[in-house]
């Protein structure tokens, strides 16, 4: 497992002021169970048609860490190192986030601290609801300008994401996307749902949006109207491919129709 004296030399940004709690995860409260960012399920490439490929790519150690993902053929690249069994900080190929620190309260992300060049640029505030599940989470630049993005997360009670409200305010934009059906197979892409095609992806192991996969969801975008099928083939309990068909059903576009596949690997 890469540890963060692996990157010392990094852009002179690294911090030695978290986590030093002797042997314990961060943020863990006396006598907890450790929590740890191992995967058990390796998936290995995600690969979405009429996009670059792969679309992410996934390394991981022998313990099953993840140690670098790719995303939309290393457009973003990003090298993860630990403490205590736990995201510390991650590295990245961008300008604007040349590196994330991750700080920790009870167990759970709080906050995501990214860097550029010249210090700290945006804090990504993560908040929780009674039953652990991420309730909202908040991009804040640190200068004197808007947020860039909130987003607010509601669950059924099987734990799968019901809805998901992104609001931008420096255009007022908001957008709503709404999960009407799921089926019964196991999810592996969820770790996406709260990154913006050029956003930076913020991971998090020991969430899950959605453990089911999504079959219909409802897109609203302030012009638009989608209505997505989604169906999917497994091996096993993991999908390998999904197919999807939208149809926008209102706004200027209203009567548009496309389709989509995406493709999973595992190591």
């Amino acid at each position: 497992m890469p540890t963060r004296n692996t990157m010392l030399g990094a852009k002179g940004l690294i911090l030695s002021l978290l986590f030093t709690c002797c042997g314990k995860n961060p943020g863990e409260p006396p006598g907890s169970k450790p929590v740890t960012d191992r995967y058990t399920v390796l998936l290995k490439a995600i690969n979405v048609r009429q996009t670059a490929s792969p679309f992410y790519h996934f390394t991981y150690d022998d313990s099953g860490y993840v140690t670098r993902i790719s995303y939309n053929e290393d457009l973003h690249v990003y090298h993860y190192y630990y403490k205590g069994g736990r995201i510390d900080s991650v590295t990245s190929s961008s300008t604007d986030a040349r590196y994330f620190l991750y700080r920790y309260s009870r167990q759970q992300v709080s906050e995501v601290l990214q860097y550029d060049d010249t210090g700290l640029r945006l804090k990504v505030l993560v908040r929780y609801d009674a039953k652990g599940r991420v309730s909202r989470m908040d991009w804040q630049p640190t200068g004197s300008g808007p947020d860039e993005k909130h987003s607010v997360f509601t669950y059924y009670d099987n734990g799968n994401l019901q809805r998901v409200e992104n609001t931008y305010p420096a255009t007022a934009q908001v957008t709503v996307v709404d999960f009407e059906a799921y089926d019964n197979g196991k999810a592996v892409d969820d770790f996406g749902i709260c990154k913006g095609f050029l956003e930076h992806l913020v991971l998090l192991p020991g969430v899950r949006f959605y453990h089911n996969n999504p079959t219909r969801v409802k897109e609203t975008n302030g012009v638009d109207v989608r209505m997505i099928t989604l169906q999917y083939q497994y091996q096993g309990s993991l999908p390998v491919e999904k197919r999807s068909a939208t149809q926008v059903t209102g706004g200027p576009a209203t009567g548009d129709h496309y389709t989509g596949l995406t493709s999973y690997t595992y190591y």
